[in-house]
């Protein structure tokens, strides 16, 4: 699969994903949001005050968004997004055990009732596993960032990054393998074009919020003037919050799926020409392809 068909079938994706369960899942999204700011409330009462370079916020949504303590200081607060994609990667199992049901649809379980114990230990292994990843990741960093030269500097933005997308990674190839019941050939192709889907999504997710902070919520909170509205706006971020499961579900469940996928043909592009002459079949229209000359 080429990196521009890749890319289309994955936002094809992510639109099919949002048309077909948003608002079968949406209720489901917000009580999965509130255990989230929950989790991080705790956190934050829980955890070592003044280690964290973001301990005091403007709301909950800000934890989310800016996790990391300073240097080498590891809060809980850090947990945060680890949390957040422990909870999509239950989501995102659910939702694809709904998929893969052979029972009609009259008969089949709803898409929350498809999680078993069995699904939710290797996730807990792998949320343990991360965790510890984080807190080594913290320790290297504090180290390059003792010292004062050019490889520190880049070294110190290789380990930000790594922590972002190294729990990606790892849910999303354990999503696979729960889903699958086999685990992905990994390739660096297919690590690249993960991390593009991730990257591009994740990113999506914070310039989304920047901007319905600022342009939404504080419109929403004139009211209140200057007084401290951190726990009204910790409210108004969780349908931000549970608007974004279902598309890191589709980052994280969908992207390995679709380079697994054998080609019909054993040509990328002839598979796009047979797959656009059934659609046009089902739509009732007609497709011609012109012969070469």
């Amino acid at each position: 699969m080429t990196f521009t068909t890749y890319l289309s079938a994955q936002l094809v994706d992510f639109v099919e994903v949002y048309k077909k369960y948003f608002k079968k899942t949406y209720s489901t999204c917000i009580v999965l949001a509130i255990c989230l700011l929950v989790c991080i409330a705790l956190f934050v009462r829980f955890g070592s005050e003044g280690s964290s370079i973001h301990y005091k916020q403007f709301s909950i949504l800000g934890y989310f968004l800016l996790r990391f303590s300073e240097g080498s200081n590891y809060d809980l607060v850090d947990l945060s997004k680890l949390i957040f994609i422990f909870m999509v990667s239950i989501f995102s199992i659910s939702i694809s055990r709904f998929e893969n049901s052979d029972l009609d649809s009259a008969e089949k379980k709803s898409i929350t009732g498809n999680i078993s114990s069995a699904d939710i230990a290797p996730l807990i292994f792998i949320l343990v596993l991360t965790s510890g990843i984080d807190y080594g990741l913290t320790k290297i960093y504090g180290i390059y960032e003792l010292k004062l030269s050019a490889f520190s500097v880049w070294a110190c933005g290789i380990i930000l990054q790594m922590r972002i997308y190294i729990p990606f990674f790892l849910f999303s190839i354990m999503i696979y393998q729960l889903r699958m019941e086999r685990y992905p050939k990994i390739t660096f192709k297919k690590i690249f074009f993960l991390f593009v889907t991730l990257w591009l999504f994740n990113e999506f997710t914070i310039e989304m919020a920047q901007f319905v902070r600022a342009q939404i919520f504080r419109f929403i909170l004139i009211p209140y003037g200057n007084a401290n509205t951190y726990i009204e706006e910790s409210l108004l971020a969780l349908p931000l919050i549970a608007f974004w499961f279902l598309g890191f579900h589709s980052a994280m469940n969908s992207s390995l799926r679709l380079l697994d996928e054998p080609s019909k043909t054993g040509n990328p592009e002839e598979d796009e020409v047979e797959e656009t002459e059934k659609e046009m079949e089902e739509d009732g229209g007609t497709f011609q392809v012109d012969e070469p000359q």
